[in-house]
């Protein structure tokens, strides 16, 4: 193979995950949100990443503007000061998953951050885990905030 067709593979493949990693999540059905997600007027805890502010801050203003209902981000869940359940019922755990470089020559993958969420529905202890994980952290934290804004919506008639 020449040296040029090797490059240009390469550009490919970089520009092909740069547009995958940037779109919307492709969620099915109702996954990583409760069923009756909304119906209780309690305050959703968002659990901050460890040591990523930036990232953290960008989570703030993404649910300011999409999430219409009540949220609090939070260092640590289980503090009792968020004990009581029927305020604090649902918590939405942040992941930051460090991928390690794989791979040699033209199938090398760079070292890189993708971010997935679940939420924990505090009353019952079952989880809902968003079965993605995304390397860009706003469009996939903004899409999971609208998706959890329209079934709050949904159960609350609002």
């Amino acid at each position: 193979m020449n040296r040029l067709n090797i490059y240009s593979r390469t550009i490919l493949l970089v520009i092909a995950l740069s547009v995958f990693s940037s779109f919307s999540l492709a969620l099915k059905g109702d996954e990583g949100v409760p069923p009756d997600f909304g119906k209780s007027n309690s305050t959703l805890l968002i659990v901050k990443l460890v040591k990523m502010n930036k990232q953290n801050e960008k989570i703030q203003k993404i649910f300011t503007e999409y999430y219409k209902g009540k949220f609090e981000m939070v260092e640590n869940a289980d503090d009792s000061k968020y004990s009581n359940t029927d305020e604090y019922r649902f918590v939405m755990y942040t992941r930051a998953i460090w991928n390690e470089a794989s791979g040699m020559g033209d199938t090398r993958m760079s070292a890189s951050w993708s971010y997935s969420a679940y939420i924990i529905d505090k009353s019952t202890g079952k989880k809902y885990p968003v079965g993605f994980e995304g390397g860009a952290y706003g469009p996939f934290f903004k899409d999971y905030a609208k998706r959890l804004e329209k079934a709050r919506a949904a159960n609350t008639g609002n």
